[in-house]
């Protein structure tokens, strides 16, 4: 296993990233397939680095970003917040489940198409960083609008059908 920093001076390791390339996979027909995805020949090695909340795994022509968030267990609030936001990220990045999710994760597969991709290694750097301390703040503010909707929906109800009794 390599040994590297994930994050360097607050971005992930532009090392790792512009070392990817594109592989003709001897699995998948020859294709250029995430070998992050595949790890079926030894052409897709996985390294797997964790540090501070965030797990890489690296391979030569792609890598997948675990990011850990803070969660209550079993709160489907919290689920639900998180399944909505996996879908909104995903149109916009490639963000995927791989195996079961246990608690609350994101996962972020870069590939060697994005190597070039300044700004979107920067958003995301940006994102590894702040958003477990925001998804917190968010679950919270959540929560509580969910709470004063029922409150205010159910009092409604509640007068709409049971007034005259």
């Amino acid at each position: 296993m390599m040994s590297y920093s994930l994050v360097v001076d607050d971005l992930i390791s532009i090392e790792l990233i512009s070392k990817f390339e594109a592989i003709k996979c001897p699995m998948r027909g020859g294709i250029n397939f995430p070998c992050v995805i595949c790890q079926e020949c030894e052409i897709g090695t996985v390294d797997i680095v964790i540090e501070d909340g965030v797990m890489i795994e690296n391979t030569v022509n792609s890598m997948i970003i675990h990011l850990e968030l803070p969660m209550r267990e079993n709160d489907p609030i919290e689920q639900a917040a998180l399944a909505l936001l996996r879908q909104k990220l995903s149109e916009k990045l490639s963000v995927i489940q791989k195996g079961e999710w246990e608690g609350g994760e994101i996962a972020i597969m870069l590939t060697d198409g994005m190597k070039d991709d300044n700004i979107l290694r920067q958003n995301v750097n940006k994102f590894i960083r702040d958003f477990p301390t925001e998804w917190r703040r968010l679950a919270i503010q959540a929560k509580r609008e969910l709470t004063d909707w029922s409150e205010k929906h159910a009092k409604q109800i509640a007068r709409a059908y049971f007034n005259k009794m």
